[in-house]
């Protein structure tokens, strides 16, 4: 066996291919994680075995993998995710873009905003069918800390953005630009968090 010494940083840049990988392939686009264990493993024999197995050739692999900007942006853009996914995003697309502030990752008192709520009333008049398609975009999901309060979730959107401005999560904040809510509000978030999201998980780490 033959051992390969790869710089600290290095090893880093393949972690965060490797990431790229997931949240693109796996989260966003919804690809079965493992269609790709056994790349991983022919990845993992040849570091094992060949010496000249170099860092570039190990990321080169993982891009193959990877899928395109325009699949990434297609599935992006019509991104419906489940609390758990919900979360772990907005926290990235938060955290890489606000350094100053940083949500804690085991941070239970973090809660996951419906900015549309689940249960639709004389203040949000939305077609149920729009309301079931879009209600769990990520677009329509926010993250609130300790601001949060189970009464404002079926309030109309001015009172709701009373709340998200004491929020120091900048995501959330950042709604009170918006003066209405509605399907083209959230579809405009959505672009604007993709635009963050082609940031953080690019091809050209």
């Amino acid at each position: 066996m033959i051992k390969m010494d790869y710089a600290e940083d290095d090893i880093v840049i393949v972690l965060r291919y490797i990431e790229t990988l997931y949240i693109r392939n796996c989260v966003v686009s919804g690809y079965v994680a493992n269609k790709y264990e056994i790349e991983f493993s022919q990845i993992a024999f040849q570091i094992s075995n060949d010496s000249s197995f170099s860092i570039e050739l190990i990321i080169e692999r993982i891009k193959k993998m990877i899928v395109s900007n325009e699949i990434f942006r297609s599935n992006f853009l019509n991104l419906t995710v489940s609390a758990k996914y919900g979360k772990i995003l907005l926290r990235e697309l938060n955290d890489r873009f606000e350094p100053e502030i940083q949500i804690r990752k085991d941070n239970i008192k973090i809660h996951l905003e419906h900015i549309m709520p689940k249960k639709l009333n004389e203040d949000w008049k939305i077609d149920e069918e729009l309301h079931k398609n879009y209600l769990n975009r990520i677009g329509n999901l926010t993250l609130l800390g300790q601001e949060y309060n189970r009464k404002i979730q079926n309030f109309n959107f001015s009172k709701k953005k009373e709340k998200y401005t004491e929020s120091k999560i900048q995501i959330t904040n950042d709604l009170v630009s918006y003066d209405k809510w509605d399907i083209e509000d959230i579809e405009k978030r959505q672009e604007d968090l993709y635009v963050k999201a082609l940031e953080i998980w690019s091809l050209d780490i």
